[in-house]
């Protein structure tokens, strides 16, 4: 693009001018003028170098581009005016949008404070959660615990931070002949290879991996995850703020499942939406890959790599016990025989239950015993007030996740079970507000809307096609730049993506807000689906090749031919035929 500066020097040095010199100037003096207000070139200037062409020939061409020249300024209004209008529509849609969404953002906020109930309610939940204490206790003391599988559970954290045990000894009840002992497995080999690679295919089918890099799907959104990954999600997606980053990533993540539910509703299951999300957001970062067990694996790494994530993605091994007996016993005997002692030296009762259980996979006990024996962790009769075993497990399924989380209050009033109606909460009015879509009203001025946005998506998608067509006309390689020059089209694009996150947002709110409830979830969708996400990628307009377009504008500026800024965006928009045609 020129200056002022470079139009003053071309204006000094040229005697004469070229169809294509003068292109270069109006062209740059049409995008300067757009995006600032100001020219580059007097009315005076356009006249002289008009007047001054180098021979019949380029007074053609100069006259051809400065009528173009014209043309594009009526072109660019109309382009401004179609784009204040789909902005405008836009903004109607998600004001539309939003008054529902208030509607949901209250249903939501309901349903983050305490569920109201009656007295008689209250009676009949509570009776409802002593049956259901009385038979999870029944159920707890039909549990029972291996020797390894209790050892596993309460040494696990203690084992995969020995390194660290040194400055946290006081929180670890273990003796420093039991830490030394796992700290010489980082040394020592597995002797039986053979047995241990077939533990671990049994277990891990696709081969170990390190259990603190194998994330879940979950994780990779929701967290909890290594500092290793949010530092590459902040790397990759350039964060800023690394203590955010997996917050601002999820958020990315989030949206596109909702958008992936929203247009498969019966196709996607929430697992199948997350898998496609993360794969169109992947992180670069070593996950854990599967990798075969090496011939030459230390104790500890198969320890941590297969004994205890077998233990707890496995649950307990019913393969040929004895041999796996024997192993154990031959391979980590003294951790096994250690560990035993310091669980005896913290609770003295338990050296019967281990007396009893001679090999690590034998019965030490039921919860009962266990607890009787001192292991508080292993009670049977739940605690009340504990957040497991609270009195939500005696409300309905529906509702249960909203009282553990907030709690319910009783309406204490005489009159409380005839008028509780006025306190029941639904998502009536959710539906219902929803519903004003369908009045004749909103549908006709929600057809308008998309009428005036996809014909400004129309107009400029023409003028886009129209711009590669002048560069090849012209041959002035900066006229790409003039597809920038609207002020309109970035609001629209912002506006836009405002607008659909608000769909995916709503449709993602009454998933939530009306998951228990099928059929009224459905109706709302329906209702909802009055809204169509805007597409601005979307080929509206037939493409038209270069050598159809150049044809157009060489035909359409010629002296004498009948042009308008209308009738020329128009007929790009309709698509031209090879020949530059119609």
């Amino acid at each position: 693009m020129y200056t002022r500066s470079e139009v003053e020097r071309q204006i000094k040095t040229k005697k004469s001018w070229t169809g294509k010199q003068v292109a270069k100037v109006l062209l740059s003096n049409f995008y300067v003028s757009a995006r600032t207000g100001k020219n580059i070139i007097t009315n005076e200037e356009i006249t002289y170098i008009q007047s001054h062409p180098r021979n019949s020939v380029e007074a053609q061409e100069i006259y051809s581009f400065s009528q173009l020249y014209i043309s594009l300024m009526d072109i660019y209004n109309i382009i401004e005016s179609y784009a204040a209008q789909a902005n405008s529509s836009v903004a109607l849609l998600s004001n539309s949008l939003k008054v529902h969404f208030r509607m949901l953002q209250f249903r939501e906020h309901q349903l983050s404070t305490p569920l109201m109930i009656t007295e008689t309610q209250e009676k009949k939940y509570l009776k409802n959660y002593q049956e259901y204490l009385e038979g999870r206790v029944r159920r707890n003391f039909t549990k029972t615990e291996t020797w390894l599988s209790f050892l596993m559970k309460r040494d696990t954290n203690f084992i995969e931070n020995i390194d660290l045990i040194p400055k946290f000894s006081d929180k670890y009840p273990h003796s420093e002949k039991t830490a030394m002992i796992i700290s010489q497995y980082k040394v020592s080999k597995i002797k039986d290879i053979g047995f241990a690679k077939r533990l671990s295919e049994r277990l891990f089918a696709k081969g170990i991996m390190d259990p603190n890099m194998a994330m879940t799907n979950y994780q990779r959104v929701f967290g909890p995850a290594p500092l290793q990954y949010t530092a590459a999600i902040a790397k990759q997606y350039r964060y800023h703020n690394k203590e955010k980053a997996l917050f601002h990533y999820g958020q990315n993540v989030l949206k596109e499942i909702y958008k992936l539910l929203y247009y498969h509703q019966k196709h996607f299951s929430f697992d199948e939406a997350l898998k496609k999300a993360l794969a169109k957001y992947p992180v670069n970062f070593p996950e854990g890959t599967p990798q075969p067990m090496p011939n030459d694996i230390t104790k500890y790494d198969f320890l941590t790599k297969v004994i205890i994530p077998g233990y707890v993605k496995k649950g307990l091994w019913n393969w040929q016990t004895q041999e796996l007996n024997d192993f154990l016993i031959d391979e980590y005997g003294e951790y096994l025989n250690s560990a035993k002692q310091d669980a005896i030296a913290e609770h003295p009762k338990l050296k019967v239950l281990f007396d009893a259980a001679k090999k690590p996979l034998d019965n030490l006990g039921n919860w009962g015993m266990l607890y009787n024996s001192g292991v508080e962790e292993y009670n049977p009769k739940p605690s009340k007030n504990s957040y497991e075993y609270g009195k939500w497990q005696g409300f309905p399924n529906d509702v249960k996740s909203r009282v553990r989380d907030y709690g319910y209050s009783v309406y204490h009033d005489a009159g409380a079970i005839n008028n509780f109606k006025i306190f029941a909460e639904s998502n009536d009015l959710v539906l219902n507000d929803l519903a004003q879509v369908k009045t004749n009203k909103a549908k006709r001025h929600r057809k308008q809307a998309y009428d005036q946005i996809r014909q400004y998506l129309i107009i400029y998608q023409a003028y886009v096609a129209l711009i590669r067509g002048i560069k090849a006309w012209t041959g002035f390689k900066d006229a790409d730049h003039l597809v920038n020059i609207s002020n309109g089209y970035p609001t629209f694009l912002k506006e836009a993506e405002e607008y659909n996150d608000l769909i995916y947002s709503e449709f993602a709110g009454l998933r939530d807000v009306m998951k228990g409830d099928v059929k009224k979830r459905q109706k709302a969708i329906e209702l909802l689906d009055v809204y169509i996400p805007l597409d601005p990628e979307e080929k509206i307009i037939p493409h038209s090749t270069n050598k159809a377009l150049t044809e157009f504008l060489e035909e359409t500026f010629q002296p004498g031919s009948p042009r308008n800024a209308s009738m020329i965006i128009n007929s790009v928009a309709n698509g031209l035929k090879a020949g530059g045609g119609r």
